[in-house]
């Protein structure tokens, strides 16, 4: 469930200028805290989950951006929500339905947004992380997620990383790695090259690669990869991330935009639906979660916010709080509290959602 958020800006976009009948877009830039509870049998799904730290409510604790595209007018808007899932951080909708440039993560402008199809359409676009090694560089998108411990101590474990130097975006010389290296020795490691996966894989000697810190490694110069090769390193790493709450963070996200009424700080108006979408790997991750994830009213709270039998027993608080140099209007609507929760199921973690 979400504990809070902080909207950093409210700002218009392309200068206020109107998107058809719907009229003109607000920018809404913030960061969102939650939790899950590690001892609900929905959330085993989540790796590593029970070895995470916890927080003194004995959940596990993450933190994701938020970045939204909603009219100014909500009465304008479809009132539906369109979720895409960045790729590694990107923001890619535009450049790909819209007509819009490639490459653009800080939509600020007419020509950032290309024709502005799901804006005409009177959509409200939200972005937010998922990926903890996402780059956060040039407005990026990440999730923050804690490091898992065994018994306190760090889990250090031999990994297996694969790589393969493509040609469509030129020759990739470095290589990095999916968790943090323990040591920088060379010994303790080795990268091995195969043409063809049946291969059998050969060893390259030290003195054709180093390491170039402790989540990447190149070839030494004179030695470049060879396209469509196979490179395979085995190497000893540390601290894991919970990675899985990823699908936590945006199930939890999207279930609070679309049932919890005090979400009309940041979207504006009241939801009534919410769609999807992803390109590349972001499509990878929908193709994944659409089978885990469910954004359900289902009226029954999860065991990571149980509460009193009676009735009459307070709701949970949710911390929304919003910069001054936004506008009055969203001034308004700091410090609401939820309703009673709703439920959005999920193999990975469950959440509850407010209706």
């Amino acid at each position: 469930m979400l504990l809070s958020l902080d909207i950093e800006r409210i700002e218009a976009l392309a200068d206020g200028a109107p998107f058809g009948e719907v009229g003109a877009y607000e920018r809404v830039i913030g960061r969102a805290k939650g939790e899950v509870d590690p001892l609900d049998p929905a959330n085993k799904g989540i790796a590593l989950i029970d070895k995470a730290p916890l927080n003194a409510n004995g959940k596990v604790e993450y933190a994701t951006d938020i970045f939204i595209l909603r009219p100014k007018d909500p009465a304008r808007g479809n009132g539906r929500i369109l979720y895409e899932v960045n790729n590694r951080g990107r923001k890619m909708l535009f450049g790909n339905i819209a007509d819009g440039p490639q490459g653009v993560n800080d939509p600020k402008t007419m020509t950032d947004v290309g024709n502005g199809f799901p804006l005409r359409r009177g959509y409200t676009i939200v972005w937010s992380g998922w990926d903890p090694d996402a780059p956060r560089a040039n407005m990026g998108l990440g999730l923050t997620a804690p490091v898992a411990t065994e018994n306190g101590q760090p889990i250090v474990k031999i990994v297996r990383d694969e790589f393969c130097s493509g040609t469509r975006g030129g020759a990739l010389e470095v290589f990095k790695l999916s968790y943090e290296a323990t040591t920088l020795e060379q010994p303790r490691a080795q990268l091995t090259v195969r043409e063809r996966a049946d291969d059998e894989p050969r060893e390259l000697p030290l003195n054709q690669w180093s390491f170039v810190d402790a989540r990447s490694i190149k070839l030494r110069e004179g030695t470049k990869p060879k396209p469509g090769y196979l490179y395979e390193f085995h190497y000893e790493a540390r601290n894991p991330k919970v990675l899985g709450l990823g699908f936590a963070a945006t199930r939890d996200v999207i279930s609070w935009l679309r049932y919890d009424p005090a979400a009309t700080a940041a979207t504006g108006g009241k939801i009534s639906h919410a769609l999807a979408i992803g390109f590349s790997q972001a499509g990878r991750y929908l193709r994944s979660s659409t089978a885990s994830i469910r954004i359900s009213p289902a009226s029954a709270a999860s065991s990571s916010t149980r509460r009193s039998a009676s009735p009459h027993a307070p709701a949970p608080s949710m911390r929304i709080t919003v910069s001054r140099r936004t506008s009055s209007r969203s001034r308004q609507r700091r410090s609401p509290t939820q309703s009673p929760a709703k439920k959005a199921r999920c193999s990975a973690a469950t959440a509850p959602t407010p209706s």
